[in-house]
């Protein structure tokens, strides 16, 4: 039986695939589309995006310190619109409220100016969330016990991976497949460090040419770096820490794990993504002992590697696969001796090493 509800189409779970199932869910292609599904007129969206606007901003203000899906519905309703919005013709009535769509910044400007820095890191990582679970931009879906949500699925071929327990369905887009055999072709291996972040940083370590400890950055007259450590920072406003590892709640070193962990990445809004660089623990030794520094213990899962990283020591650049051809244009200008590799890629690389990746290609793909 089919029922609709916030915007989204579902279908009953009582027929199809796993992932039949999840493309179930559409985004709505056009304003006029949008409004018809929300009962309301063209000219009141712009009022009706304030309004709940409103409400995410009294929440993430209220509840700031807890990240759930509480207000996703609403976050939702949000990617709808910034959709619906990005092909307007230039003599429409919404360019203006198009433009405050734009962005994390433009949106904040616009709807939550005054927004506390705990709110406003809150509601980073949940869009974060909502864009990695709801969303789904990954090209590459494991139906781990129920963890994967419904997300907006493009139409793609859709690889079956074979099973690692018998009661799940693993899929990747084809592409990715191509890619996993060009990268072994190629003698690819994967690093031993990984930095996780977002593409909202990319600007700022382009322009210092190299990935910086957030205090490092701020005494260098920058801002903040805005995804990360950012997102984090609103949790020790209140303490003023000056213990060697954070000053004034932002971080005086740099961390890296020796697996990527793309929880550490943040994408604040839906046009970014998420980047990991992936750096080689030999070369970062040797820099820091050149610079009269060293990498540090293990902190949890993390290794402290210093304050500065110079792009030119990156080996791998990671980001999702939709994102490659966004992600090889600013590494050919800044990181040119590093390998662009999507983070489903080298996921499968690292998860299922020996794989049959050409006999993959001979399945029949399932489109979606």
């Amino acid at each position: 039986m089919e029922r609709s509800t916030q915007g989204y189409e579902y279908r009953g779970n009582e027929g199809g695939s796993f992932l039949e199932r999840l493309g179930q869910r559409r985004v709505s292609t056009t304003v006029e589309e949008l409004c018809e599904r929300e009962g309301c007129k063209i000219e009141e969206l712009p009022s009706l995006v304030a309004s709940k606007a409103q409400n995410i901003v009294y929440y993430c203000e209220e509840n700031y310190r807890i990240v759930g899906s509480e207000i996703n519905p609403q976050i939702d309703f949000l990617y709808q619109c910034y959709q619906a919005t990005r092909d307007l013709p230039e003599d429409s009535g919404l360019s203006e409220f198009a433009t405050s769509l734009e962005s994390f910044d433009t949106f904040i400007s616009n709807y939550a100016e005054g927004m506390s820095s705990g709110a406003c890191g809150n509601l980073m990582s949940r869009i974060d969330r909502y864009i990695k679970k709801e969303a789904h931009t990954s090209r590459l879906i494991y139906e781990d016990l129920g963890k994967t949500h419904l997300g907006y699925l493009s139409k793609v071929e859709w690889i079956p991976l074979p099973y690692s327990f018998s009661v799940l369905e693993d899929y990747v887009e084809r592409g990715v497949v191509e890619e996993v055999i060009n990268l072994q072709k190629a003698g690819y291996e994967s690093p031993d460090l990984y930095h996780a972040t977002g593409s909202a940083a990319l600007d700022g370590i382009a322009e210092h040419n190299a990935i910086l400890a957030a205090n490092k950055a701020v005494k260098l007259g920058g801002e903040i770096v805005k995804t990360g450590e950012y997102s984090i920072k609103p949790s020790y406003d209140n303490f003023r820490i000056e213990d060697g590892e954070r000053e004034y709640g932002i971080y005086n070193l740099i961390y890296a794990s020796d697996r990527p962990i793309i929880a550490y990445a943040i994408a604040r809004w839906f046009d970014e993504f998420h980047v990991i660089f992936g750096l080689s623990k030999d070369k970062i030794a040797e820099y820091q002992k050149e610079h009269g520094g060293e990498i540090g213990g293990v902190v949890g899962v993390e290794f402290t590697i210093g304050s500065k990283v110079p792009l030119e020591l990156v080996d791998v650049i990671y980001g999702e696969y939709i994102s490659l051809d966004k992600l090889k244009e600013w590494q050919e200008k800044n990181a040119p001796q590093a390998r662009v590799v999507s983070i489903e890629a080298g996921q499968l690389l690292r998860d299922r090493p020996e794989e049959n990746w050409e006999s993959l290609l001979r399945q029949e793909p399932i489109v979606i």
